[in-house]
């Protein structure tokens, strides 16, 4: 049985499959910086205006996606992943510095709120994995939560990456 999350967690996201090109944006080439009050998507990805701004250096759970508690029990960890970023966002603004875009067309950037990096935050927190493939920026902050046991680091979890590949289309 999953345990159903609390009203105020639960909020509905859109999931989508994560990869990366190396091909720089014309607009992000035009701007050094995006900033705006930011619609939260999922744990990893959020949208000012009409962009949508996938976090750099980070992946989390799928809105979808299921994980285990301490105790054994399957819990929403991908919607509890959106609403602790939905908290780090907190209805203020932020700034991102656009990076490139992948291949969905979405921006990858590093964003932050009040000067905190989102990206740490999500790891830190234990409700992101550093995407090391991509980058080792939040390899410490992972190890920090992976040792303190935060986040989905105190059960069990499929990887994100490989969780959308057993999952989604």
């Amino acid at each position: 049985m999953i345990r159903p999350l609390p009203l105020m967690l639960a909020t509905s996201a859109i999931v989508a499959v994560y990869g990366f090109a190396r091909t720089p944006s014309p607009t992000i080439a035009q701007t050094d910086t995006l900033s705006g009050l930011a619609d939260v998507i999922d744990g990893d990805t959020i949208r000012i205006d009409d962009v949508y701004v996938r976090l750099f250096g980070i992946d989390a759970p799928e809105s979808e996606q299921t994980c285990k508690d301490r105790q054994g029990e399957l819990y929403r960890c991908g919607l509890l992943a959106t609403a602790v970023l939905e908290e780090e966002v907190g209805g203020r603004s932020v700034t991102c510095f656009p990076i490139e875009t992948d291949h969905y067309d979405r921006t990858v950037a590093t964003c932050e709120v009040a000067g905190r990096d989102l990206g740490d935050a999500m790891v830190r927190r234990g409700y992101a994995i550093a995407y090391l493939r991509y980058s080792s920026k939040y390899e410490d902050a992972e190890i920090e939560a992976r040792t303190a046991k935060r986040g989905i680091w105190q059960g069990a979890f499929q990887e994100p990456e490989r969780w959308r590949r057993e999952h989604l289309p």
